[in-house]
């Protein structure tokens, strides 16, 4: 390691942005303000391939990450320092990125001084972060390697989303489909966005067919390019497409699923609740497709089956659909340890052994499947289907074979009728199942029944933390005095002051409710600052009429071995 003199090169210089560059933004999030200096610094010295400018921002708190996170969706890394106002500041941070934000393209790296209160193997085990370091090994050259590799990574992610958003935006025309007519256009639309992102070439060459859901019926190919130019109006049959071609896209249409060779791709789309119909699409080249093209083609044809397609599933349903609608979520338990443990290719083909068992459960009642996260499936199938215990026991409890091997994988199962939250917007509605999985009154059962008072609790919790927010921020809490009483002498020595919250009905909220939505928020320093400033104005008020007793009150033990919590109440106290 490098000695400590030459651990940053420190600079003044400010990187002017050229217009004409492609800007990579790194954020660094430290409390450390020399620290924060020395990352920055060493940074704006990286040089970068040709095209490409770093664009550095910082952020010296949470409060102040969330204000630049929100301005700049874009940014392609960052570095959060664990310790910060609280101790788990930082993981607090990751996780509303992830789950809050929904950002899964940016690239995190945790950085800690103090490596013995958050473990690097718990972390990785818990939080979804790229890369964690412990602040006294990073040197310069590591600091810019890590850099270089996630920009690089990020760079290569947000391309196959933006791309993925440009196929999302054709598919769901899909929906408008009523006939041939309408399905020529729709997969013309199609051929010409993967052929730019594939840049097909002499050789090479897709097409779309239509097949009616009898298995047994020959496709009729509606659009054609390339290699398959003239094609279109005849059926596919033995004689028209090469051998393995033509074994696999029956092996498609039988299996209802995408496959991936070598040299070609070929995409089944399940459209028989539209038109009675399935199509398939085949993508060949004469150039093996690259491990990433692969990648890319997975995550196109994915797509139609994501958080996002169910979410507009739901949206495009009308009332009297919603009603007649459950959104069953199957939540994999301990999904992030066994990632950690066997890496991610096992986890994989974990997702795929459980997405098929969840498909053959239900497969009588044209369920409509979806990957919502890392380690969870949303189903939409008729109310009317049978709930029994019997078929929730055999789905929870799953077996899988991971080369040949047999697996035994728990699930958790939510069952949500759309009627329940009807009120609620579509966009809102997993998230609300996946609260109802977490609840903390839930989190060790098999089974859980979503219910409309489960829905009015956790949306009153979601209602109270935004005006809490809103009431810590206006200095909107209050402070009550409980007397401290001398038994023998019956007269007050004291007292405890206690915070109170009310609303502008006049009513009050439960402390205990309030103080734990706080602590979840990651509010709790703001509301305690709040009250301690009350504290003293109410001290200051019994003096004025020679009352002068001690008050005690409550504070986090985190914050009472955090030397610039007492700095700041001791500023409080001068004001």
């Amino acid at each position: 390691m490098a000695d400590s003199d030459e651990l940053f090169v420190f600079s003044e210089e400010e990187v002017t942005i050229d217009a004409n560059l492609i800007v990579w933004k790194v954020l660094t999030v430290e409390d450390d303000i020399n620290y924060q200096n020395a990352l920055t610094s060493s940074l704006k010295d990286l040089e970068l391939e040709n095209g490409y400018q770093l664009k550095l921002l910082t952020a010296n708190s949470v409060s102040q990450a969330a204000a630049v996170l929100s301005a700049h969706p874009d940014i392609a890394l960052t570095f959060i320092d664990v310790v910060m106002e609280d101790d788990d500041s930082g993981l607090r941070l990751v996780d509303t990125i992830r789950a809050v934000i929904g950002n899964s393209d940016m690239r995190i790296v945790l950085l800690t001084g103090q490596p013995g209160f958050a473990p690097e193997q718990d972390t990785m085990k818990s939080l979804d972060i790229d890369e964690y370091w412990n602040k006294s090994d990073i040197t310069v050259e590591k600091l810019q390697s890590i850099v270089t590799s996630n920009l690089r990574t990020w760079s290569y992610i947000s391309q196959i989303s933006a791309a993925k958003k440009g196929l999302q935006l054709v598919l769901d025309a899909s929906r408008s489909i009523n006939g041939k007519q309408d399905m020529g256009t729709f997969s013309c639309a199609v051929l010409e966005e993967i052929s730019n992102i594939l840049n097909i070439t002499d050789g090479g060459g897709i097409l779309c067919s239509s097949s009616a859901v009898n298995i047994g019926e020959h496709p009729i190919i509606l659009s054609a390019n390339g290699c398959f130019k003239g094609f279109e109006g005849k059926l596919v049959k033995s004689d028209l497409l090469f051998a393995d071609i033509y074994r696999d896209v029956q092996r498609a249409l039988s299996e209802k699923q995408h496959i991936f060779s070598a040299h070609y791709t070929i995409f089944f789309f399940d459209a028989a609740n539209l038109v009675d119909k399935n199509y398939i699409t085949v993508v060949k080249s004469d150039n093996p497709i690259s491990e990433q093209n692969e990648y890319l083609l997975k995550v196109f044809s994915e797509n139609v089956s994501n958080r996002n397609w169910l979410t507009r599933e739901i949206k495009n349903m009308n009332k009297n659909e919603q009603s007649q609608t459950q959104l069953l979520v199957f939540q994999i338990n301990q999904f992030a340890e066994k990632a950690f443990t066997f890496g991610h290719d096992f986890c994989q083909k974990i997702l795929t052994e459980i997405h098929g068992n969840i498909f053959n459960a239900f497969a009588a009642y044209s369920p409509r499947i979806a990957l919502i996260n890392k380690r969870s499936f949303g189903v939409l199938i008729h109310v009317d289907v049978n709930n029994s215990a019997e078929m929730f026991n055999a789905l929870h409890r799953q077996k899988c074979e991971v080369e040949k091997v047999n697996q035994y994988v728990d699930v958790r199962i939510l069952a949500l009728e759309l009627s329940s939250v009807l009120d609620v917007i579509p966009a809102k509605i997993i998230s609300l199942a996946e609260s109802s999985l977490n609840d903390a009154d839930t989190i060790h059962s098999k089974y859980i029944k979503h219910t409309s008072s489960k829905t009015e609790a956790l949306t009153r919790r979601y209602r109270l933390l935004a005006k809490l927010s809103t009431t810590i921020a206006s200095g909107g809490l209050r402070v009550a005095l409980q007397p401290k009483m001398d038994l023998v002498n019956l007269v007050p020595i004291g007292f405890e002051a206690l915070a109170r919250w009310q609303l502008d009905d006049g009513s009050f909220v439960n402390p205990e409710e309030f103080i734990e939505l706080a602590e979840t928020a990651g509010l709790i320093s703001e509301l305690d600052s709040v009250i301690f400033d009350q504290i003293l104005l109410t001290i200051k008020q019994l003096i004025s009429v020679g009352i002068n007793l001690p008050v005690a009150f409550n504070a986090s033990s985190y914050e009472l071995v955090d030397p610039l919590y007492f700095e700041g109440n001791r500023n409080s106290g001068n004001q």
